[in-house]
């Protein structure tokens, strides 16, 4: 699945990450005859593209931006603007995710309250400090999964609900924090 074209810098028809869209008002410029936007395909864009550069000046250098490569983060494609055909599935995949989230968060929580329960119950009765320290541990375990899994993708899920609203460009925050 290929989201856009990297090309050789050394030409300044194509800048940065090219998508369907600019290939097609580059495209409709040169050739003034195109008009349909739903004939592009990558291979049309590709043979469109070749036949406005010569080989006999070595051609026109570039690469495929495949579905997990097009931001500076090394994620699968989870930030998507309004426009992005592939905004039906990110979201799919991100509510899969916080379900998932959820579901984990509730059975930690239950294992955490019914070892706190045991845990009462046993400092009641004389000589079971060993099974009420096991306890408070599975206790602090189960808090840092819980802690740590909030984490990561509670802030996550919120930077991508933010840039689809076009409330951020995360793609360049994160890409600079990752860069920098």
């Amino acid at each position: 699945f290929v989201n856009g074209m990297y090309y050789d810098p050394k030409h300044m028809l194509f800048i940065g990450f090219t998508d369907k869209e600019t290939h097609f008002n580059v495209i409709e410029q040169y050739y003034s005859r195109i008009r349909q936007k739903k004939t592009f395909t990558w291979s049309f864009i590709n043979r469109m593209v070749d036949d406005m550069f010569t080989k006999q000046y070595g051609g026109l250098g570039r690469k495929k931006v495949e579905f997990y490569g097009n931001d500076a983060v090394c994620l699968f494609k989870y930030f998507v603007k309004n426009d992005d055909p592939q905004r039906t599935y990110v979201w799919l995949i991100l509510t899969l995710n916080f379900i998932c989230f959820a579901m984990i968060t509730v059975s930690y929580i239950y294992i955490y309250t019914t070892s706190a329960k045991s845990s009462n119950s046993l400092a009641k009765s004389p000589g079971n400090n060993m099974i009420k320290n096991r306890n408070k541990k599975l206790q602090r375990k189960i808090s840092m999964i819980v802690g740590t899994d909030f984490c990561c993708w509670i802030p996550f899920m919120i930077f991508c609900f933010l840039h689809t609203l076009a409330v951020i460009d995360a793609i360049l925050l994160l890409g600079s924090i990752y860069y920098s």
